[in-house]
C-alpha cells in the first residue's frame, strides 16, 4: 500500500476520531445542561408551589378572617336590631298580646284593615291643661274607624250586667249600691292569697265605656285640628285576657258613641259586624289621610287582607311579654 494511501487512511481515522470524540462530548455537555435545567425547572417549580401553598394558606387566612368580622357584625346587627324591636315594643307592652289577638280575628273575619297600637297624641279639655292621651288599637277599615279599649284582666267580669241579675245569689257577694248604668265589677283570685277573692269595681269615669267614649272624643278632636276626618267612629271594649269570663249584654248604650263589649271569643264576630254596618260612609282619600295622622305619632301599624304589604310593623306579631313581664321575640 503506498505511503499517500495509508497517510490519507490515518488522517481520515483521526478525523472520525476526532469527531467521535466532539460528539460524545457534545452529548455529554447536552446531558449535563438538560440535568443543569431539569434541576433549575424543578427548583423553580418547588418555589413556585411553595409561593403558591404561601398565597393560597394567606388567602384562606384573609377568608376566614373575613367570614369571621363578617359573622361578628352580623350578630353586632342582629343584636342592635332586637333591641331597637324591644325597645319599640316596650312602647306597647301590655297591648302585645291584645294586638296579636285582634289582628287574627280581622284576617278571621277576612277584614281588610289597618291596625294602629299604642296612639299617643297631645289632648287637651276646657280647663285642664294639656296632657297626652293614648288609645290601645286604632282599628281601620274600608267602611268604619273602631277605638279599642283592651282590658287584659283575669276571672269573671260582670260589665253592664249586675250580678244579681245574672244569678240571685251572687247579690250577696256584691255590693251592686251606687254602680251606675256603666259600670264593671272584676272578681279574681287575690294575688297575695291562695283562697282569697279580689273584688274590683269601675263605676262612671272610671268605667271601660266611659274611658273609651271619652277616647273618641279627644280622637275625634285631634282629627279635626290636623284636618282629617272620619264619618264613622264605633267603640269597642275588648277584655283580652284568654282567661277572663265576660258577663255582658254585648252592648253600652250611654253616651254619643254606643259601645261593643266583647272577648276573645266574640271580638271577629262583633268586628265584621261593625264593618258591614256601615258601607260607603268615607272616602279612600279620607283613609289615607287619617292613617297619616296616626302614622305621624309614632304607632305602630300592621295590615291584614289587601293592607298586609302595605303596613308590616317592626315588632313581630308573635311577640309576647312572658310571666316575668319581659318582652320575647319569637324565634327567626
Amino acid at each position: 500500500m503506498q505511503p499517500e494511501t495509508l497517510f490519507t487512511i490515518a488522517t481520515a481515522l483521526v478525523i472520525i476520531a476526532v469527531l467521535c470524540f466532539l460528539l460524545s462530548h457534545a452529548r455529554k455537555k447536552h446531558r449535563r445542561d438538560a440535568e443543569v435545567h431539569s434541576a433549575q425547572l424543578a427548583g423553580l417549580l418547588d418555589q413556585n408551589t411553595r409561593s403558591l401553598q404561601s398565597v393560597n394558606a394567606d388567602h384562606s387566612k384573609v377568608i376566614v378572617d373575613h367570614d369571621m368580622r363578617h359573622k361578628a357584625e352580623i350578630s353586632l346587627l342582629v343584636k342592635r336590631r332586637e333591641a331597637a324591636v324591644r325597645h319599640v315594643a316596650r312602647g306597647m307592652k301590655w297591648e302585645l298580646a291584645s294586638r296579636q289577638a285582634l289582628v287574627r280575628a280581622l284576617a278571621s273575619a277576612h277584614l281588610d284593615s289597618v291596625v294602629a297600637t299604642n296612639v299617643v297624641f297631645a289632648a287637651n279639655e276646657t280647663s285642664q291643661d294639656t296632657f297626652c292621651a293614648q288609645i290601645d288599637h286604632l282599628v281601620i277599615t274600608e267602611n268604619v274607624v273602631i277605638i279599642v279599649d283592651s282590658k287584659n284582666w283575669q276571672g269573671v267580669i260582670f260589665d253592664g250586667v249586675l250580678p244579681s241579675k245574672h244569678a240571685p245569689t251572687l247579690g250577696t257577694l256584691f255590693d251592686e249600691r251606687g254602680l251606675g248604668s256603666s259600670f264593671a265589677i272584676q272578681a279574681k283570685r287575690a294575688e297575695e292569697a291562695a283562697t282569697g277573692i279580689e273584688v274590683r269595681y269601675h263605676r262612671d269615669k272610671a268605667s271601660p265605656a266611659t274611658q273609651v267614649r271619652r277616647q273618641a272624643v279627644r280622637f275625634r278632636n285631634l282629627l279635626t285640628e290636623s284636618g282629617a276626618s272620619a264619618e264613622t267612629i264605633r267603640t269597642y271594649v275588648f277584655y283580652s285576657h284568654p282567661d277572663a269570663l265576660v258577663v255582658t249584654n254585648g252592648l253600652d248604650g250611654n253616651g254619643h258613641f254606643p259601645t261593643v263589649i266583647t272577648d276573645r271569643e266574640g271580638i271577629s264576630k262583633e268586628l265584621k259586624k261593625t264593618h258591614d254596618l256601615h258601607p260607603g260612609e268615607w272616602s279612600d282619600s279620607q283613609r289615607e289621610q287619617l292613617i297619616s295622622v296616626v302614622q305621624s305619632l309614632g304607632a305602630d301599624l300592621i295590615g291584614t287582607g289587601k293592607f298586609a304589604d302595605d303596613f308590616g310593623s317592626t315588632v313581630p306579631l308573635a311577640t309576647y311579654v312572658d310571666d316575668r313581664k319581659r318582652i320575647v321575640l319569637p324565634a327567626d
